[in-house]
């Protein structure tokens, strides 16, 4: 069978054909529009020149520890540990704990034609671990063959890092014309407790390592910008960050978090939507290219009303319906709250898109993805309410 290869430096629309120049376009904050009018496949892209309402998270890897766990030996019904289900097989995708950690170029290409049929105004931002971080976590996919144990694979290409896999995700995502931006997940954990180097004690100085992490894979993804990306209306890139407090050390050094509001200020070329550096509204000062947003537990809202109140129309909603394995915590959003983050009641056109949490986060159970337990009713309640999205 012959295959496109996926390699973006194939897609010969330029930019500056894209956006124009700088003076012809105004600044108009966090507005973002579908820019791919032929899809990667040749046919016309329904979403081109729609309004970007949602950012739905992406992960192109996973744990090799949560499919090994003593719980998840079995699938069980309706709980697997802290994990409450596997993917559905189908679509290239074998289904099942082998399905969680195997990924191929026609599994890519089935979840974003699911992801296109849910939603026609919905871009995805892949989630990148830095390598040094996935190696000591254990994250990551096996590409073109199927997941065995740990970081082991039988055949294709291996045991492959989410950065290794970004070009191939983004490459399915522009076979279905879905417009990718980045999730720049630093987490240091090579440098805490219980990794390799700090056995015993967590590294003093990991904020700093947090934020040279940052302006390294902030290059890394610049030198990948293409047609594909996902920007704002007035040409900036699109780069959404985030960072576990306790990991990074972010929150107790007040000389790292200025660093990080600092560089994230003389980025120009960049619209953030942060939720890594812990900087407070004032920090950011009005800072006309950074936004905030927060996946939080929090079943009342009043964490996201308090940002929201903060940050004004720099604050983006975070959507989810589910938080944790815990069964407990899976049905505790109310509705009106979930229709607030999702921007259906009360709407503000200025206040798209909204950031979700997600499309296969097995481990939290953060997942729209169809799964074995709970079938399509997850993909289908995010479906219905997106399209009453104003």
């Amino acid at each position: 069978m012959i295959r496109i290869k996926p390699s973006l430096a194939s897609l010969c629309l330029s930019l500056a054909a894209i956006f124009g120049t700088s003076s012809a376009l105004a600044d108009n904050g966090s507005r973002m529009v579908n820019v791919l009018n032929v899809t990667g496949e040749g046919a016309a892209n329904p979403s081109y020149g729609r309004l970007v309402k949602n950012i739905l998270i992406f992960q192109a890897g996973g744990w090799s520890g949560l499919a090994t766990s003593p719980e998840c030996l079995q699938q069980v019904t309706p709980t697997c540990g802290t994990n409450p289900s596997w993917p559905q097989p189908g679509g290239g995708n074998p289904g099942g704990r082998v399905g969680y950690l195997s990924k191929s170029y026609d599994s890519l290409l089935n979840q974003m034609a699911q992801i296109k049929a849910m939603n026609q105004d919905t871009a995805i931002a892949v989630l990148i671990m830095p390598d040094e971080e996935a190696n000591a976590s254990g994250y990551g996919a096996c590409f073109q063959g199927l997941w065995v144990s740990g970081q082991s694979c039988s055949g294709g290409n291996g045991w492959t890092s989410p950065r290794n896999m970004f070009a191939t995700v983004a490459w399915a995502a522009w076979m279905k014309g879905i417009q990718v931006a980045p999730l720049l997940s630093i987490n240091v954990y090579d440098h805490i407790k219980g990794s390799a180097a700090f056995p015993t004690a967590d590294d003093p100085n990991r904020a700093a390592v947090a934020v040279a992490r940052l302006e390294q894979y902030v290059d890394w993804y610049m030198s990948t910008v293409n047609a594909t990306t996902l920007h704002s209306s007035d040409g900036r890139v699109v780069i959404l960050t985030e960072g576990l407090p306790p990991n990074t050390n972010l929150p107790t050094d007040s000389a790292q978090v200025n660093a990080v509001v600092a560089y994230m200020k003389s980025r120009t070329d960049i619209l953030w939507i942060d939720n890594f550096s812990s900087m407070s509204a004032a920090q950011a000062g009005g800072a006309s290219n950074i936004y905030r947003s927060a996946s939080t537990e929090d079943v009342t809202g009043s964490v996201q009303d308090g940002l929201k109140a903060a940050w004004g129309s720099h604050y983006l909603w975070h959507f989810l319906d589910r938080w944790g394995g815990n069964v407990a915590y899976t049905t505790g959003i109310p509705e009106p709250i979930r229709l607030k983050w999702l921007n259906i009641s009360p709407a503000a056109s200025n206040n798209y898109p909204v950031v979700i949490s997600q499309w296969n986060e097995f481990g939290e159970s953060l997942t729209f993805e169809p799964d074995q337990n709970g079938g399509t009713a997850e993909y289908a309640y995010l479906q219905w309410r997106l399209g009453q999205q104003p």
